[in-house]
């Protein structure tokens, strides 16, 4: 195991450089929308109401940025988001380099919509922005429509000539908990219908309760379901850790990496390995399950090689010309955290900070 001090040293060096790159470099646009991925040279396939929505989220929370620099930025994705989401809701992505025709527009996600309404509500909390809900009207009355018989849909399907497709994006399931967590972050902003409150607290109740019964499918949805889970004030600290350290278990320790699914080759995602190693701080999972101290670091150390001045790839191995937005929002969070928790430091954020 890597010396910690130096460890964590480097770390926050890392945190630092992502930090300065998301503050500095190409990824939010001049209407104010931010970018998923962007090229070598900087350039914008699409924006995205849900990375928008993680931006204004990672904002509120990075305190040792220049705060004059992230009250603009909040600003300037704040007045995206009153342009795309008053009168109509914006496309799940907004192409800018061609006339893709990406099959996600076909659908509105709760996920992205959520992610949205959270990052506005926790911006405006830390003074950044102040929104106005009625210059967000689509947004405001588009939450009742994602439930069902009681429970959340993961989508709603915009065409009525084809089928949803089959991913599990649309299928729902307990990633879903990220949402519901988002989403009740924001309901003094957008008063919501009793009903779709109440369908968030009990998805967020379900996945509290079965913890690492819920299984370990995809990784990235899995750990999407933790990081709802925890941020939930009624959540389950203990059931959470045994079921992200059994997620731990997958760990390839030849390369500190995560599997994209367990058992199956594929991308070996920088978001994956951020959100298992942000979890572990926010759990402190390496006091708690001892075992786990090794593949956290493990995991920190591969992230810290990824990082470069323009970011960090999704997967340098299949695509190494491109930076993608949000694993450098959840490394730039995870790296932070691993450095504070391996100093005996109380953690930078909030489990309701995570991105």
């Amino acid at each position: 195991m890597p010396n910690p001090a130096e460890l964590a040293s480097r770390a926050e060096r890392a945190a630092n450089q992502l930090r300065d790159w998301l503050i500095e470099g190409p990824v939010q646009q001049a209407d104010g929308g931010v970018a998923g991925v962007v090229d070598a040279v900087g350039g914008c396939r699409y924006v995205y109401g849900e990375i928008t929505g993680y931006y204004l989220h990672w904002l509120a929370q990075a305190r040792s940025a220049d705060p004059q620099r992230r009250r603009e930025r909040a600003a300037r994705a704040l007045a995206w988001v009153e342009a795309n989401y008053h009168e109509a809701l914006a496309p799940t992505r907004l192409v800018r380099d061609s006339d893709d025709n990406d099959w996600r527009n076909a659908a509105q996600f709760l996920f992205d919509l959520a992610m949205l309404a959270g990052g506005l509500t926790q911006a405006a909390r830390a003074g950044l922005i102040a929104p106005l809900a009625k210059r967000m009207n689509a947004l405001a009355g588009a939450f009742d429509d994602f439930v069902a018989d009681g429970q959340l849909r993961a989508c709603r399907w915009m065409q009525p000539l084809r089928a949803p497709l089959p991913r599990w994006s649309t299928a729902g399931g307990p990633f879903l908990a990220k949402a519901a967590s988002r989403a009740l972050m924001a309901e003094a902003l957008f008063p919501f219908a009793p009903a779709f409150s109440n369908a968030c607290r009990d998805t967020l109740h379900a996945v509290n309760t079965l913890g690492v019964n819920s299984g370990i499918g995809m990784l990235h949805p899995t750990l999407y379901a933790m990081e709802g889970a925890v941020a939930d004030r009624a959540s389950n600290e203990a059931a959470l850790r045994r079921w992200l350290a059994t997620l731990l278990k997958l760990q390839d320790v030849t390369d500190g990496s995560l599997p994209e699914n367990p058992g199956v080759a594929g991308a070996k995602r920088s978001d994956v390995m951020a959100q298992a190693l942000r979890l572990g701080a926010t759990l402190d999972l390496a006091n708690h399950v001892p075992d786990s101290a090794a593949a956290l670091s493990g995991l920190a150390t591969a992230l810290i090689a990824r990082v470069r001045d323009d970011g960090v790839a999704f997967d340098p191995a299949r695509e190494p010309n491109e930076a993608n937005v949000w694993c450098a929002m959840f490394a730039e969070q995870a790296l932070r955290g691993h450095a504070a928790q391996l100093r005996g430091e109380p953690l930078p954020f909030a489990a309701d900070e995570i991105v």
